[in-house]
């Protein structure tokens, strides 16, 4: 879980969730960046650092299936 400072909007993005997710649909890192019509480099960057803009969030949570507040707040 790492932290986002993006307008106050989201403090928290769960990188361990969205690994998670992409184990279960057996995806890459690569192929959630392809589908989400962002650079893999901006999907390593958001996991190394758990910081995106707002836009790339909403983008990966609609390719993941999941509602963006899975993909935020506290883990586990």
């Amino acid at each position: 879980m790492r932290h986002i400072y993006e307008k106050g909007v989201m403090s928290m993005l769960n990188t361990e969730r969205i690994k998670c997710l992409l184990a279960e649909k057996l995806m890459t890192q690569g192929e959630l960046a392809d589908k989400a019509g962002v650079t893999a480099s901006t999907v390593s960057r958001l996991m190394l650092t758990g910081r995106a803009s707002r836009s790339t969030i909403i983008k990966i949570a609609h390719v993941l299936n999941v509602e963006v507040a899975e993909l935020v707040g506290k883990g586990e």
